[in-house]
């Protein structure tokens, strides 16, 4: 009799570079608890805490790690270097008292893809809440609020992997002790103070605005996409392509809407030329939610520049502060003041009110 045929596997690719694709396939496409922990006999014997879990520059915390099968085929070879499409991954648990674990706080790691950042071997960082929210510190504020983005190609875990030496892995680095000693500690990056030039500096240098995520394709209505990431505005023969840091894309999909405070939304306005390209960016515009800014607002904080940095204050009145004319638009979208994705958008924007001259 002959063996019946089985199915061919069906092939899970490896996951787009957004939080929400990586969040998913970790968890269902390819659960990383069923993938292998970091090799034991690569953990040096001080790093041990006990069983599978090892020590962590964070005081009192110690880490699980797990490792795709892409990352462990070359984690023996010398010099190292993880082949494209490695993903390792940490758990975190607090200890207690009584020496044993709490609940895990944390899960985070390294995805190598292939050109995404040359200045960190193409590793693109990550870290979620058990829930796959944006973690947070013992203190409870946000880990992206105080030391900078935690997802990405420019972050504060990029800042302390890249001392180990070791193709951006602490655990089995020649520089590694248990005190971690020669570990830089992460310098916090504050959100920025509510000043025209603290919000300009902060997302162009502390934390440039065009590394971060464009605002979710599959959120935006299919009547409202341009050409790619760029989407129709209320401004006619205008378009505009929209970033959103990782504290507010931590809550994107959450409902009803109310983003964290430290989220910060950018748009680049373009003007399409009569040959349907695009001129040069206009305006770099947006809102920063600041808590205790304005409740009549949600507490989001209004700007617009002129790509050169300088304030856009125009005809319809200020654009800089806690009551502009940017506020009178977009808290009709009710949808915590965002309309791309509004339940009220269209196309036209009929429902958007026009702004009203001062």
């Amino acid at each position: 009799m002959a063996c019946a045929s089985k199915p061919a596997p069906v092939a899970k690719p490896i996951p787009a570079v957004t939080p929400g694709d990586i969040w998913k396939y970790i968890n269902e496409d390819q659960p990383y608890q069923n993938w292998s922990t970091f090799p034991p006999e690569r953990v040096p014997a001080d790093a041990v805490w006990k069983d599978d879990y090892i020590n962590l520059w964070i005081e009192g915390e110690v880490a699980k790690i797990y490792m795709n099968s892409t990352a462990l085929s070359a984690i023996d070879k010398a010099p190292r270097d993880l082949p494209y499409g490695s993903i390792i991954i940490a758990e975190v648990y607090p200890i207690k008292e009584d020496e044993t674990l709490a609940e895990c706080t944390e899960i985070a790691g390294f995805y190598k893809v292939e050109g995404s950042t040359a200045l960190y071997n193409d590793w693109v960082s990550f870290a979620y809440a058990p829930d796959g929210s944006m973690p947070l510190l013992p203190d409870g504020r946000v880990m992206d609020a105080v030391y900078g983005p935690v997802f990405g190609t420019k972050t504060f875990c990029h800042s302390c992997h890249e001392a180990a030496e070791n193709d951006f892995i602490w655990i089995d680095s020649p520089k590694y002790d248990v005190e971690h000693t020669q570990m830089p500690a992460p310098v916090a990056k504050p959100i920025p103070a509510v000043t025209p030039g603290d919000i300009w500096n902060y997302i162009n240098e502390d934390q440039p605005y065009q590394d971060w995520s464009p605002f979710p394709p599959e959120r935006v209505p299919a009547d409202a996409v341009w050409k790619d990431d760029y989407h129709n505005t209320h401004l006619e023969g205008t378009v505009a392509k929209t970033y959103v840091n990782s504290t507010a894309l931590s809550a994107i999909d959450k409902a009803p809407r109310d983003l964290p405070y430290g989220s910060i939304i950018v748009a680049e306005y373009y003007p399409i030329k009569e040959d349907g390209t695009l001129a040069e960016c206009t305006a770099i515009a947006g809102f920063y939610k600041v808590e205790g800014s304005t409740a009549q607002h949600n507490d989001w904080v209004s700007f617009a520049y002129t790509p050169d940095g300088s304030v856009r204050d125009v005809d319809y009145g200020p654009v800089f502060g806690t009551k502009t004319f940017c506020h009178s638009c977009h808290e009709a979208a009710e949808n915590d003041y965002i309309w791309i994705d509004s339940p009220k958008y269209d196309v036209e924007h009929t429902q958007m009110p026009s702004p009203e001259k001062q």
